[in-house]
């Protein structure tokens, strides 16, 4: 019953199972979000620390990951290979990311968040460099397949890091300016693809270079900062499981409690996620791409396009996030998918203001 009610669009309904384990599903009366000057009051230095942390590590990975969207052509002129084959190595990424998520996430729910973020952002620094010197473009496929495994270990760990540690009534917004972080790296990759990538020898390799260096800052940073207060807590509150052998035994004795209650909902997660992964990647991996060769755009007019697309996500991201808490996750979520397909027509503008508008009803 829990999924059939959640799937209601109006009705803000909560599936949880109760002190007797057993599963209730109760309607949750939906109040207005606080004002967001209000909402900055509740939180700790600790919080904001946390989520700044998680903010900068999205970033990372938005830069680290958009950079072969934003050069892809050049690359495929480095390699004398065709720009399909380029694409390949965005989809071996994406394909390795859960692979990735699996790896680090387990390691963080049992030897904590601040460590093994800080391995993670370390391996994602120097697969940009190794990114730079393939030597070949079979090279470059292995380094980007071994790159997708270690940023599919950043959003788990930043989403943990930076929300676990925030007030409930916060979440909505916060989690909204967290997620557009990923954004906000698309955005410094294209500036860098403007401004650094033009004015040095080094050509495109200099977008890696700059993601390499901002990536080790955050991971010293990530190094400097304590470990999250929620887990603390977890593992003080299991003192007797210390040792490797029993907290790993208890680990799977819970992962197994957690995949009988609630596989169905994690399922329905996946396919959610998967679904909404597939719209954003279709639209923006190759964009870059898709506007100098087939709209004839400079590699300058991409960038600027990236840009302001990436602007307008970031205030969708940021609103959406706030204005969920009252309507709810799930009808936010509807609302915004809706409007994204009615500018799927806008891609046939010619302009380089038009189309980076998406906003032009009237191309032809």
């Amino acid at each position: 019953m829990g999924i059939k009610q959640n799937l209601k669009v109006w009705d803000n309904n909560a599936t949880y199972l109760d002190e007797n384990g057993v599963t209730v599903t109760r309607k949750i009366p939906r109040e207005l979000p606080p004002a967001p000057w209000k909402l900055l009051g509740l939180l700790t230095w600790r919080s904001w620390v946390f989520w700044f942390v998680g903010l900068a590590a999205w970033i990372a990975d938005g830069y680290d990951f958009n950079a072969v969207n934003l050069v892809a052509t050049n690359i495929a002129a480095q390699y004398n290979v065709d720009l399909t084959h380029v694409t390949l190595s965005i989809t071996l990424t994406l394909l390795f990311r859960a692979l990735g998520a699996a790896i680090f996430g387990l390691a963080s729910d049992m030897y904590g968040r601040k460590w093994v973020m800080a391995v993670n952002m370390w391996i994602l620094a120097a697969l940009q460099v190794a990114t730079a010197y393939a030597g070949s473009f079979r090279g470059f496929i292995g380094v980007r397949a071994v790159f997708g495994i270690a940023m599919g270990g950043i959003w788990g760990l930043s989403a943990a890091m930076a929300l676990e540690n925030m007030p409930v009534e916060a979440r909505g917004i916060f989690g909204g300016l967290l997620q557009n972080g990923y954004g906000m790296g698309y955005i410094l990759a294209a500036m860098v693809n403007i401004v650094a990538v033009p004015a040095t020898n080094q050509g495109y390799k200099m977008i890696f270079f700059v993601g390499a260096g901002y990536t080790a800052l955050v991971a010293v940073i990530v190094m400097c900062i304590p470990e999250s207060a929620i887990f603390i807590h977890a593992a003080n509150e299991l003192k007797d499981t210390r040792s490797a052998a029993k907290r790993v035994s208890l680990f799977w004795h819970d992962a197994r409690l957690v995949s009988r209650q609630y596989w169905k909902m994690f399922l329905y997660s996946v396919l959610f996620c998967s679904a909404y992964n597939w719209m954003s990647h279709a639209t923006q991996d190759i964009y870059p791409s898709y506007v100098k060769v087939q709209k004839g755009f400079t590699s300058r007019q991409a960038s600027l396009a990236t840009i302001t697309g990436q602007c307008g996500a970031i205030i969708g991201g940021t609103t959406a996030g706030y204005y969920s808490q009252f309507f709810g996750r799930r009808l936010t979520s509807i609302a915004c998918v809706v409007v994204a397909f009615l500018f799927i027509r806008s891609s046939r503008c010619r302009t380089a203001s038009a189309l980076s508008s998406r906003a032009r009803s009237s191309c032809k």
